[in-house]
């Protein structure tokens, strides 16, 4: 294995180490500040039955 060669895979490993390093770091708890913040409208939708007076 020449050594251009192993640059490459061990960049190639670090991209891919990166990408879900991002992936969990960034995207995942997103979509989990989403789903809360979205439960809590619905929850409070369902117990005020009308929309929230945030003004």
């Amino acid at each position: 294995m020449n050594t251009n060669n192993f640059k490459f895979f061990l960049f190639f490993r670090c991209d891919e180490y990166l990408k879900e390093l991002v992936k969990y770091t960034f995207i995942v708890p997103q979509l989990v500040h989403c789903a809360l913040v979205l439960m809590f409208f619905i929850g409070w939708f369902h117990y005020h039955k009308g929309t929230p007076n945030l003004a």
